[in-house]
């Protein structure tokens, strides 16, 4: 297998409101004494979704969106859309601080999206996380906690890879991302141990490098 290129994503931009609207603190439901928001966009919807979850274990906000664009970063109104959209609430100023702290040094630093070497075309995310937080917990109907794995690529060999994934090992798919996805994409989320997770995301690997060598061979 050719070697792995890591794909380096960032957040384009980020903004705090100290004391929303009445309107706003009742479109986006928050919860009883959370008034501050943080809203973010980046280059790529997959970490975020990640990033959101590791915010959220290490500080008190309310997830309340992450989702990507139709089409991703080339259907967006300015340079500064990215690819996904963000937001969440906090009881207080500082933590939605801390918070887009934490998204963007996860996003910036963390994240696990690649390529096959030579082809720029083959870009997928694989992700191993040990330990669940409240965003996916509350999505997933998972215990916080729990180890789990984000895989998503091209749709047909994402389809062909994720099989090859639940095959590996003891795991569980909890949420299926259906192919084309609003990014033309398509994967999904296995929970299991950590080391059934590991081994899932290395078949997930494998499974799309095959399917990348031989798009048209059956």
């Amino acid at each position: 297998m050719k070697k792995l290129v890591p794909l380096k994503e960032h957040i384009v931009s980020q903004k705090v409101i100290a004391h929303v609207s009445e309107e706003y603190a009742k479109l986006y439901r928050l919860p009883q004494g959370h008034r501050s928001i943080g809203i973010f966009t980046a280059t790529n919807d997959d970490p975020c979704f990640m990033a959101m979850d590791d915010a959220t274990k290490k500080v008190e906000i309310k997830a309340l969106q992450v989702a990507p664009y139709f089409g991703g970063g080339h259907s967006t109104l300015s340079k500064v859309s990215g690819c996904v959209y963000g937001t969440f609430s906090a009881p207080s100023v500082d933590k939605v601080k801390t918070a887009l702290k934490y998204i963007r040094e996860f996003v910036e630093n963390r994240s696990e999206g690649f390529y096959f070497e030579g082809d720029i075309s083959s870009r997928f995310y694989a992700q191993c996380i040990p330990k669940m937080g409240k965003y996916y917990s509350e999505q997933l109907k998972v215990p916080e906690g729990t180890p789990y794995a984000y895989m998503i690529g091209s749709p047909v060999e994402a389809v062909y890879a994720l099989d090859r994934a639940l095959k590996s090992g003891d795991v569980k798919l909890v949420r299926y991302i259906y192919p084309p996805a609003r990014v033309n994409s398509g994967g999904g989320i296995i929970i299991g141990s950590e080391a059934a997770c590991r081994a899932a995301r290395e078949a997930f690997i494998e499974g799309l490098y095959a399917a990348s060598q031989n798009k048209i061979r059956i």
